[in-house]
């Protein structure tokens, strides 16, 4: 005996592929201009939070790339300098031969806004001096991937950079990528991370345009910490970020995963009944 297909499992398929839609489609991007002295467009299209100085740094929340209001807070500690004497094409120069315009997410049409100044550690010869900055109100459990620029004109510009994912117990290396956001293989950047080799921010932010990267992370606290440090406690080093770009996906809430559960479950019943 055939059956009628059941009426509510189409509506059920349908109410489980919109929660599908929507959580593949929550992923919400914050974009972090440090200081302000280049005077330069910022990419168009988006939105940044943008600090002129350190002290604008206060732990406020801050808006996603699209304008939208967030619960999402940007703070700072540790060792942080405002970089008043070098901007534009002295500390990032998008016209740099052979990665015009690129990284695109922060250099896109030339502008160097955000990309041509940063704020730095301190240039002490004593202590590695490194500052911190935290993204705060997320969920553990969310994914999140991480762009950061760090580009500066000079020899002394040398750092270590980490993240953490826990609230500070644990920290780990970013991997390098190149302009054009392909992997880099060269200067040893095949074998080590941002923590376990220092960083040039001339040879590869200015000249090469590379920046860091770490991608789809799963949040195991309520924070996203992310820390650089000076290289050298012996010479007059320092270390430096320009701009950062974070993506953040909301994990699958119970609804949505018991949504789609219900929609496979309606699915199978219905092909069953036209058996």
């Amino acid at each position: 005996m055939i059956r009628p297909a059941s009426r509510l499992s189409p509506l059920i398929f349908a109410l489980g592929l919109w929660c599908l839609c929507t959580f593949n489609a929550s992923a919400t991007v914050f974009l972090i201009d440090l200081n302000e002295n280049a005077g330069s467009p910022l990419p168009a299209g988006q939105t940044w939070n943008t600090y002129a100085a350190p002290t604008n740094i206060t732990g406020a929340t801050i808006l996603s790339s699209s304008g939208q209001s967030s619960s999402v807070t940007f703070s700072v500690t540790g060792t942080i300098t405002d970089n008043t004497a070098n901007s534009g094409t002295a500390v990032f120069d998008p016209n740099q031969s052979g990665v015009v315009n690129l990284p695109t997410w922060v250099a896109a049409g030339g502008a160097n806004g955000a990309a041509g100044d940063n704020f730095f550690t301190n240039n002490s010869t004593t202590t590695a001096a490194s500052y911190t900055l935290t993204f705060g109100g997320l969920t553990a459990g969310d994914i999140v991937s991480i762009d950061l620029l760090a580009s500066r004109n000079s020899g002394s510009a040398l750092g270590f950079f980490d993240y953490s994912l826990d609230g500070g117990t644990n920290w780990t290396g970013f991997r390098v990528l190149n302009a054009d956001g392909t992997a880099a293989t060269t200067n040893g950047w095949d074998t080590n991370t941002t923590k376990s080799q220092e960083f040039s921010l001339q040879s590869q932010g200015y000249v090469l345009h590379r920046y860091l990267n770490a991608a789809d992370l799963t949040l195991t606290g309520s924070s996203l910490m992310i820390r650089t440090t000076d290289a050298n406690t012996t010479t007059s080093t320092f270390s430096a970020i320009n701009a950062i770009q974070v993506t953040v996906t909301p994990e699958p809430t119970t609804g949505a995963l018991l949504m789609m559960a219900m929609a496979c479950l309606g699915c199978r019943r219905r092909r069953k009944s036209e058996v």
